[in-house]
């Protein structure tokens, strides 16, 4: 199984992605993420997506910690 955030060569990829290597380095030229001559698994999925027109994955929803604030929202006191 490949690991889909390490850094692969195009040719390492190939059955994962669908694509030749000619074609996964030629979309460097076009503006998927590279580095040097590497890229990831999922920098090559979501360059793909982008570029079909797909919508990105929202994110998570961040909750504020604890620590952020009062429960009431209005300022704290500080230990200074």
């Amino acid at each position: 199984m490949i690991d889909l955030e390490k850094l692969h060569y195009p040719a390492e990829i190939v059955d994962v992605i669908g694509l030749s290597k000619n074609e996964i380095n030629f979309l460097k030229t076009k503006g998927c993420p590279f580095f040097g001559r590497k890229t990831t698994v999922r920098w090559v999925r979501e360059f793909i997506a982008k570029e079909a027109g797909a919508q990105p994955e929202p994110l998570p929803p961040v909750h504020p910690s604890a620590t952020t604030g009062s429960k009431s929202g209005g300022p704290t006191a500080s230990n200074d």
